[in-house]
């Protein structure tokens, strides 16, 4: 896998750099891989299918494939008929524009963002003018988010008007032929797969996505006139679009991003040097581990520490010893990619058929639900005595286990500011997504299979919170680090206010 992968940085970075193709390869989402990932590699599954159809059959489908995306684009915006809300676009000259994610409906109109944490709050209270830009990524569509939202809330609708639409399709395939045009140059007879990976229509017409929002961004900065925006910032391509236009805006708008979450090993597309204009004047961090790592491939100077919501939210209680005396309970804590809780659970399950004496507390990521796992592998689960399925929250299940399974989850970090006993599920990778693979470089705490389970059991019963304290204490004080607490007012100190 770390072979695909590092074969598939070396093909998008060269593609991203190289001065010979169209600028609108920044636009197309496939250029930018975010890290080493099942899930990150799996889109790009065809570049190393040894599918020799040939040619012509290709061609045909291609053709087919052409007519289906035009019937599904015209059949989308003629179906959408609301482009902007106009309830919700009131305010002008506006200190801030938060730019989001909108990943659970349960929580879309509490206070706290899922990312920013209190920050609305905060501006409310010191007077500052600001609304926050959702994109949409729940299963709803934008049109009844909308209807449910707070009113100090934007939720970007899928589609612009119908004649910026229209414009917009042409555009893409005068976009096409360029990119089509000057990827032959390079790696037609070099890299055909490569080649035709990125022409096929499925993945070029993805930029649609990206123009779009380029449209709507500049749509809100004359409506609202910022003096700044804040956007997360993972290495999305939607990000550097973000970054792109408003420093092409030429309003003197700050662009501030937020790193707001944790590493894993090989990540990539945030550490690419792209141009200026695509580019963030300051990036705010959540402690200084990532602030290290940033600084490796950024400006130092650019780089600031104002902490992590996640640090704020919880109230934790430190482990000095077994929390429970009869058995342990353990939390699972998965992704949100559908397949790692598929992975985890499935694996939970199995090891509850032999071990019937512990508690498994298993906790699903907030854009997953169990109903969605089980259409998708097409079974039940069937949880057992001993396994459950939490419904409490994430401060509750930290605090009432004394172990912890992960893979690439952040909420480990949280977890381990307790004393609590982390075990990464291995599961034989050829890779780590361990977000404490800094911490854990003798990656003792790997587990590939849950028959192992016991003898980490034995570990922790015996030695977690006696001979080892060393070992618990730096894993507390590291994680402390990682996430400390935010410090709102650090955000307004980097603002053009």
């Amino acid at each position: 896998m770390s072979s695909k992968y590092f074969y598939l940085i070396n093909i998008t970075n060269d593609i991203l750099s190289s001065t010979k193709i169209n600028k609108i390869k920044f636009y197309l989402q496939y250029l930018y891989i975010l890290k080493e990932h099942p899930e990150v590699i799996k889109q790009y599954d065809r570049i190393f299918s040894n599918n020799n159809k040939k040619k012509k059959i290709k061609i045909f489908d291609n053709i087919i494939n052409i007519f289906k995306k035009i019937y599904k684009y015209f059949f989308h915006i003629l179906s959408k008929n609301k482009y902007f809300y106009k309830n919700n676009c009131q305010n002008n000259n506006l200190d801030i524009l938060i730019f989001s994610n909108l990943i659970n409906l349960d929580k879309i109109n509490q206070s706290d963002d899922f990312y920013f944490g209190s920050l609305s709050e905060f501006l409310k209270s010191i007077n500052k003018n600001h609304k926050i830009i959702y994109r949409n990524l729940t299963n709803l569509s934008s049109d009844k988010v909308n209807k449910i939202a707070n009113k100090n809330f934007i939720i970007l609708p899928t589609r612009v008007k119908l004649m910026s639409e229209l414009i917009l399709f042409f555009k893409i395939i005068y976009y096409y032929i360029q990119f089509n045009r000057d990827l032959k140059h390079i790696y037609y007879q070099t890299d055909k797969k490569i080649y035709n990976f990125f022409t096929n229509i499925d993945i070029f017409f993805s930029i649609i996505v990206n123009l779009r929002f380029e449209i709507q961004v500049k749509y809100l900065l004359n409506k609202f006139k910022p003096k700044n925006i804040i956007c997360t910032f993972e290495g999305h391509s939607w990000e550097r679009i973000l970054f792109k236009t408003v420093n092409e805006s030429k309003r003197n708008i700050k662009c501030i991003a937020f790193q707001h979450t944790v590493f894993t090993k090989n990540q990539n597309s945030i550490f690419f040097s792209f141009p200026k204009n695509l580019s963030p004047q300051k990036i705010l961090t959540i402690g200084n581990p990532n602030k290290n790592i940033l600084k490796k491939y950024i400006d130092v100077n650019k780089i600031s520490v104002i902490g992590s919501p996640k640090n704020n939210l919880l109230k934790l209680n430190y482990k000095n010893s077994i929390v429970n005396d009869k058995f342990l309970r353990i939390l699972i804590l998965p992704e949100a990619f559908a397949s790692e809780c598929s992975l985890m659970l499935k694996a939970i399950v199995k090891r509850c058929e032999v071990d019937h004496l512990n508690e498994y507390i298993f906790r699903l990521h907030p854009m997953m639900k169990i109903e969605d796992l089980e259409s998708q592998d097409k079974v039940n689960f069937k949880f057992h005595n001993n396994l459950l399925l939490s419904k409490q929250s994430l401060q509750d299940d930290i605090n009432s286990c004394d172990i912890v399974i992960y893979r690439g989850s952040a909420s480990v970090i949280q977890s381990c500011v307790t004393g609590i006993f982390p075990i990464y599920y291995n599961n034989y990778d050829e890779f780590s997504i361990d977000p404490l693979f800094n911490f854990f470089k003798d990656k003792i705490n790997y587990c590939n299979n849950t028959n192992e389970l016991d003898s980490f059991f034995d570990y922790y019963l015996s030695k977690w919170h006696n001979d080892s304290q060393s070992v618990k204490k730096n894993l507390i004080n590291y994680c402390n680090e990682y996430f400390e607490k935010m410090d709102y007012s650090k955000i307004i100190n980097h603002m053009n206010i």
